[in-house]
């Protein structure tokens, strides 16, 4: 069985459900870049998907090292706090299974602050000995880029008299520097990058970008945003003009690899969950439908630290997505 060949399901997006039948089994494609909201603990749930399908033995061929993966994002105090922040249950209840562990320890993760780090990181990504961040012990069967359009994103400051609970995802937008053209460079380098590090007797690298900031009307400048200055040659119309992201990921990937996820909650439905539809081009006519409701916390945990002015009702907990 080689990589690719590898029927990695749309449901390995989210955690794993006790009925496989009601999930979507439909394979993703490779690459496959999906757009819109999801858990930031997606990453992990496709890598021990994908590593549970490639450790079924293959008596047809020869044996191999174990496979691994690599995930690619940006600061880890930003990944982590989301995953704090998300308090996903199934982690919390699954964490320590053995099985589990034993597939962590094959994710290899890289952490960029900031592009310019993360395209060295792709330049000079090899595999080879040494303690180096680029070097990696062996070729990875998959890498996962996991918001990278977050990396020239800022957080849009909210109303401090609205409750927290009523938006469960930060609003973002680009930042004035950012130039679609340095998004879609990194992107590019990626799929150069597999291109160098795929070997001639093993099936190409998977490769699968989940972009949880993006939505189909996101768009970037083609060159910097910045004050008016009546010394500027280049036309105001010129500067200012916009491309949809959209559109540059159609001509890197093609639009057989791009997939949406799309909010269907009103904004009264975000308290305690909300529904998403995930549409992918290479399906024409299939909707999945996805789920984002509250858990509760764990019997250890402890209880939700609350200040003397916030009024909450009760304990929250985290959340739980899941194929509906």
């Amino acid at each position: 069985m080689t990589r690719l060949s590898l029927h990695l399901p749309l449901s390995a997006l989210l955690p794993p459900k006790d009925d496989p039948h009601s999930v979507p089994l439909n394979p993703l494609p490779s690459p496959a870049i999906i757009i819109g909201p999801l858990p930031p603990t997606s990453p992990l749930h496709l890598s021990l998907q994908y590593l549970a399908l490639s450790d079924i033995p293959d008596f047809h061929r020869p044996s191999r090292h174990r496979e691994r993966v690599l995930i690619l994002t940006g600061s880890k105090d930003t990944f982590r706090h989301a995953l704090e922040e998300e308090d996903e249950d199934w982690f919390r209840d699954h964490g320590a299974d053995y099985d589990v562990l034993y597939r962590l320890r094959r994710v290899d993760m890289r952490f960029c602050p900031s592009p310019q780090q993360l395209m060295m990181m792709l330049v000079l990504l090899s595999v080879g000995e040494g303690t180096e961040p680029h070097k990696v012990s062996q070729q990875p069967g998959m890498i996962i880029l996991w918001d990278i359009a977050g990396m020239f994103m800022e957080e849009i400051g909210g109303d401090e008299n609205e409750p927290q609970t009523c938006h469960p995802e930060h609003e973002q937008r680009f930042r004035s520097e950012a130039c679609i053209s340095d998004y879609l460079s990194l992107l590019s380098a990626a799929r150069t990058t597999i291109s160098q590090m795929s070997s001639p007797d093993i099936s190409s690298i998977r490769l699968i970008i989940l972009e949880p900031h993006l939505s189909a009307t996101s768009a970037m400048p083609i060159f910097p945003v910045r004050p008016t200055d009546e010394n500027d040659p280049m036309p105001r119309a010129t500067r200012e003009r916009r491309v949809m992201v959209m559109e540059g990921l159609t001509k890197l990937f093609g639009r057989q690899a791009i997939g949406q996820v799309n909010s269907l909650s009103s904004e009264s439905d975000l308290r305690d969950g909300s529904s998403y539809s995930l549409n992918l081009d290479m399906y024409p006519g299939e909707i999945f439908q996805m789920r984002r409701r509250r858990c509760g916390r764990a019997e250890w945990a402890g209880a939700t630290v609350v200040g003397p002015d916030e009024g909450v009702d009760g304990d929250l907990g985290g959340w739980r997505w899941g194929f509906v």
